[in-house]
């Protein structure tokens, strides 16, 4: 399907020594690339709290065509977590919550206290900035991969289904413009001729 964007494990730069900023000119020149292909999206996951936020918020802005996805939900329960969060404020940015179970692991399903961050980050942002993520392979050390879809599908009461629809994959297949039509399945050649 080609290549589609750049995902920065950016926590990794920010304890880096010396230190990479998100904004370093010499990656600036990689997100003015992923802007110009304009199908291409940029992911991040930033460390906790406000550490890494302006210099994410200077590339946005730099580049709003660019669709920029922040992983991990923002590091939801951890400090500063609204810092990263009102970062989807802006028009090209977004937050998936891939890891968001792992975050929350002490509590098993069904998750209440993610469940409220979802429902607190989609006041303060509105839904449409939101994607479900499951960081696998990662979390199937601690839940299956149901255990994670789950507690949205059968939880989360406070949106309405057209929301649900659009948190467990409508909002990811806006940004990453991804096809929502099913493909048609190609048959098998046949090994042997009849």
């Amino acid at each position: 399907m080609g290549f589609r964007g750049v995902k920065i494990p950016a926590a990794h730069l920010a304890a880096a020594t010396p230190r990479i900023r998100l904004d370093d000119p010499h990656l600036m020149r990689l997100y003015e690339a992923l802007a110009e292909a304009g199908d291409c999206v940029l992911a991040a996951d930033l460390a906790e709290g406000a550490t890494q936020v302006a210099e994410l918020k200077t590339v946005a802005t730099a580049f709003p065509e660019l669709p920029i996805v922040l992983g991990h939900f923002g590091m939801a329960n951890r400090p500063g977590w609204f810092s990263q969060l009102r970062l989807a404020q802006l028009p090209n940015v977004f937050i998936e919550s891939g890891g968001l179970c792992w975050l929350f692991r002490y509590e098993e399903p069904p998750f209440e206290d993610a469940q409220e961050a979802i429902r607190i980050a989609s006041l303060e942002v509105g839904v449409e900035k939101l994607m479900w993520g499951s960081d696998l392979p990662r979390t199937l050390l601690d839940f299956t991969y149901r255990q994670m879809l789950d507690f949205v599908r059968e939880g989360c009461e406070f949106f309405s289904e057209e929301e649900k629809a659009q948190f467990l994959g409508g909002n990811a297949a806006r940004v990453y413009r991804l096809s929502t039509q099913p493909r048609k399945k190609q048959g098998l050649t046949p090994i042997t001729a009849w």
